[in-house]
Formats: C-alpha cells, sequence, structure tokens
C-alpha cells in the first residue's frame, strides 16, 4: 500500500511498529498534538475495519500515556485553570475523544468480527469514562455524544449476548475484568454524581469507588414497575445527561438504572467514606430521599417560585429595584417634615406596588402559582407543595417572599402526590446576594446572574453555552476569569469566578 500524505507511515501494521520506535515520547505536548492529528485522520479515512483495529490498537498505549502526562502537567500549574495551561488539558480530552471515535466506528462497521466489536465497545465505554472524569477535573463541559454512542454499543452487545462479557483485554490501559454493562452503570453514576462539584483529589477518589461497586446498580432497557426514588433514566436519542426518572411519564429510547442496593451499601458500616463531602454523592444517587420526607414541622410560607433563566432575570430584576425604592422611601420616612412623602415612578418605569401583599400580584400568575414552603433537617434544602406545574429537573428557580429577599435554588427533585393533586418540590437553596448583570463579549452576549457569597467566594450563572474554564469574560463592569466549573444543566452552566478588573 502507498503512503499516504495525511501520516507519517506507511498504512500497514509493520510500517506502525516501525514508527512507534522512532518517536521521542518525553516531548508530550508535541508528540501528542501530532498524535491527536493522525488519529483524527484514521477516523476520516476509507480504511478496512481489521486494518483500522489494528493500527489503533497500536496507537492506543502511547496516546493514553499521553493523555495522562498532559493531566500530570496540567496540575503541576501554579494555577492551572489559567486559559494557557488549560489548554494542555483539553489536548488531553482530545486524545480521548478521538481514540472513542475509534473504537466505535469500527464496533459499528457491519464488517467487525464478534471479537473486535466487544474489544472495541469494551475500551469506548473505558475511555468515554476517562473523558467525563477528566472533563470534570479541568472543568471542561464533556462531550455531548458519549451518551448516544454509549447506548448504541450497549445496545448492540445487548443483541449479541455479550454486554456481561468479560473483554479478553490484552492493552494494559485498559481492566479486562470489567463487561460492557459495568463501564455503562459506572460512567452514568458518575455523571449521576455531578462530579463537577468536587475536588480533583475527590474525583480521584470516588471514580475507582464507582468502578468497584457499579455492580450493585441494576440497569436496563425496561422501567421498573414502580419508580423508586433511586431510579435513574438515559434518554439516549437526547442529548441530555442522565436524571431521575418522574412518575407518570413514558420514556422511549431509554436506559434506567437503579441505585437501590448501592445506597444501602453506602449507608451500611461496611462501606467507609473517602472524603467529607462523600454525603452529596449518597444524596444524588438516592434521588435526595432522606430530604424529601423531612419536613421540619413549622408554619409553611407561602411565595412565589418562577422557574427558567429567561423569566427569573426580570423578576429579580424587578425585586432589587423595588427593594432600592422602598429602601429610599424608608430613609425618607424618618423625616417628620416627609412622613406623608410618595415616591412616584417616572412615565416609562414599571409601578412597583408599596405592600407585600400586593407584590404577591405584580407577576404573571399563570406562571407563579401561590406556593408552600417547607423547611427541612437539612438547611441547604427547602421542599415547596404547589399545585400540579411544569418544573424541570436541575432548572433554576428563584423565590419570592414576604420579606422581599428573593432567593435562588435548583430544582432537585419532583415528585406527583396523586391524593392531593399536588407536587411536592425539593429546592437546593444557592447562598448569597444574586444580581442580574450582563456578558459584555459578543461572542456570549446576554444576561447572567452575579453571586456573591464572600469577598473570596463569588459564582455567576450562565445559559448553556461553550465557555472555557479559564477564560476571562466582561460581566457588567468587571472583567471576571472562570475558576471552575461547578455544574452544567440543560437549563444553565455555573462557575466559580474570580475578579481580575
Amino acid at each position: 500500500m502507498n503512503d499516504s500524505p495525511q501520516f507519517p507511515f506507511a498504512l500497514e501494521l509493520n510500517a506502525v511498529d516501525a514508527w512507534l520506535t522512532t518517536i521521542n515520547p518525553s516531548d508530550t505536548i508535541q508528540l501528542s498534538a501530532e498524535l491527536h492529528q493522525i488519529v483524527k485522520n484514521l477516523n476520516q479515512a476509507s480504511i478496512h475495519t481489521d486494518l483500522l483495529f489494528g493500527i489503533i490498537s497500536r496507537l492506543t498505549p502511547i496516546t493514553v500515556n499521553l493523555a495522562s502526562e498532559l493531566e500530570q502537567i496540567f496540575f503541576s500549574e501554579i494555577h492551572p485553570q489559567d486559559a494557557e495551561p488549560h489548554k494542555l488539558g483539553r489536548l488531553g480530552l482530545h486524545l480521548i475523544r478521538e481514540l472513542v471515535t475509534s473504537y466505535h466506528k469500527i464496533a459499528t462497521d457491519k464488517k467487525t468480527s464478534d471479537e473486535q466489536f466487544l474489544l472495541s465497545s469494551h475500551r469506548a465505554l473505558h475511555l468515554i469514562g476517562q473523558h467525563m472524569r477528566l472533563s470534570a477535573k479541568i472543568s471542561e463541559r464533556p462531550s455531548s455524544i458519549s451518551w448516544k454512542i454509549s447506548a448504541q454499543l450497549y445496545l448492540i452487545a445487548n443483541k449479541k449476548g455479550v454486554s456481561t462479557s468479560l473483554a479478553n483485554e490484552k492493552i494494559q490501559a485498559f481492566n479486562s475484568n470489567t463487561s460492557i454493562i459495568n463501564l455503562l452503570k459506572r460512567n452514568l453514576l458518575f455523571s449521576i454524581s455531578n462530579p463537577y462539584r468536587l475536588m480533583a483529589t475527590e474525583i480521584d477518589a470516588l471514580f475507582p469507588i464507582l468502578t468497584e461497586h457499579c455492580q450493585l446498580s441494576d440497569l436496563g432497557e425496561t422501567m421498573p414497575e414502580v419508580a423508586s426514588n433511586f431510579c435513574f433514566v438515559l434518554e439516549y436519542r437526547s442529548s441530555t445527561t442522565p436524571g431521575p426518572v418522574l412518575q407518570g411519564r413514558h420514556y422511549s429510547s431509554a436506559v434506567f438504572i437503579e441505585t437501590t442496593r448501592l445506597i444501602k451499601y453506602f449507608q451500611s458500616s461496611k462501606f467507609e467514606a473517602p472524603f467529607a463531602s462523600f454525603e452529596k454523592i449518597r444524596l444524588r444517587l438516592s434521588g435526595y430521599q432522606n430530604i424529601m420526607g423531612s419536613d421540619i414541622p413549622s408554619e409553611p410560607k407561602v411565595c412565589l417560585i418562577i422557574s427558567g433563566f429567561d423569566q427569573i432575570i426580570p423578576a429579580l430584576n424587578e425585586q432589587i429595584r423595588k427593594n432600592k425604592i422602598q429602601q429610599f422611601s424608608n430613609d425618607f420616612s424618618e423625616d417628620d417634615a416627609l412622613l406623608h412623602a410618595r415616591l412616584e415612578p417616572l412615565k416609562h418605569e414599571p409601578i412597583f406596588m408599596a405592600s407585600n401583599k400586593s407584590n404577591f400580584n405584580q407577576f404573571d400568575a399563570q406562571k407563579n402559582n401561590l406556593t408552600k414552603i417547607l423547611k427541612t433537617q437539612h438547611p441547604d434544602y427547602i421542599v415547596a407543595v404547589s399545585p400540579p406545574t411544569n418544573y424541570a429537573i436541575d432548572n433554576l428557580v428563584i423565590i419570592l417572599n414576604e420579606n422581599n429577599s428573593p432567593e435562588l435554588g435548583i430544582i432537585r427533585r419532583v415528585l406527583n402526590i396523586a391524593q392531593s393533586n399536588t407536587m411536592r418540590v425539593l429546592i437546593e437553596l444557592i447562598p448569597g446576594i444574586a444580581q442580574c448583570t450582563e456578558v459584555i463579549e459578543t461572542k456570549f452576549a446576554g444576561p447572567a446572574i452575579f453571586i456573591s457569597q464572600t469577598t473570596k467566594v463569588m459564582e455567576v450563572l450562565l445559559p448553556p453555552n461553550l465557555y472555557v474554564t479559564g477564560s476571562k469574560i466582561h460581566i457588567g463592569e468587571n472583567l471576571l476569569m472562570l475558576k471552575k466549573l461547578t455544574e452544567i444543566t440543560p437549563f444553565f452552566m455555573r462557575y466559580q469566578v474570580k475578579i481580575i478588573l
């Protein structure tokens, strides 16, 4: 076969072996960039499946090793989240992603043998897990097609009857004692855990624990007859991440994972939590069951709840302006001469109601139902009891109460109570003082919510987009650096930030 100008070797296995003996493995960055391009070109080329499998299998060990070295270099930097070092972390992700593409291409080719399918699927799912782990560590958005690939390989493996088979793996970087189904379980559990909140060392501790104990979860294509609080679903024809099963909803093109046995083990005396914040992992994997039923007996508050980024922005803006006007009016009321004075709005400004009671009427009644708010035994969570409403898990909400002090939160669980025709909505509160602002850059121009918790802890909530951790963006009057991505949902992205100017 003739040499191709795209590759530094002839497309023959002996030529690839010879080329590997000539490379300098110590030049990590340059070699990583070269291998990334080589594998990418191989994925785009028309090569027989057997040959592609042989070439990629030979390139995999050095490629995986380079991704690991790039990870180590990234975390050896003094400020790894700055833009320049962050490119190294992303290069590692690109290496892994191209290998996933290669093995997925081989596994789904009609000419692929059963042995090649099992090995390729096993490697692809293993690498998807590593891609997810590294994405969380360096605060990078994970690949959007990983779940579609994962589900497709799992379904084919089920059809072939090999989803529980162990791969006869020859490459040391891959664990031959795992199966396709357990790798998918591990990846699902890792995603459900929201690892972005964790520190890098905690992520490294969590990943092997889920790998070791994932067999305690149950995976299938049929939803359990009684959908428990421990059941989650991956709708693989959409680009959404796995989330809790919703009662009464019909799912198609879905894979279900139940974590009942796993949670029982994590709560038993046999298990020792590897880090202090592991309780948050247990909460998410259990669907927050313990908190949902932990109401504190007390008088419920009646509040307004608005959900959705676009709806929250004007509501928060209006509430902040109203509070300023009310504060300004209160300052005047201290002067006896101005005791009966009133602050009148300009003609072009909205009229802000003076009383707390009338404040409940200033928003659209269809979007904002009066809702009872119950405290729970966990101070970071509240339960809203409302008429049936179209609440979405992991969506943002704003809670407006009688004290005119708006609170932001995130919907974590929704339960329909048929007997009372109500919903119980678990909301995790976001601490800090929130204010609306704008992203100034043309590329990402749009609304943002800035949250100040302390002088050192600040966050920003942004609509989901292709932001890059470590980059600097103008938000309002400030130049901010996106330090760490702590959560990504279909509705928003949450970053810890640092003010530069």
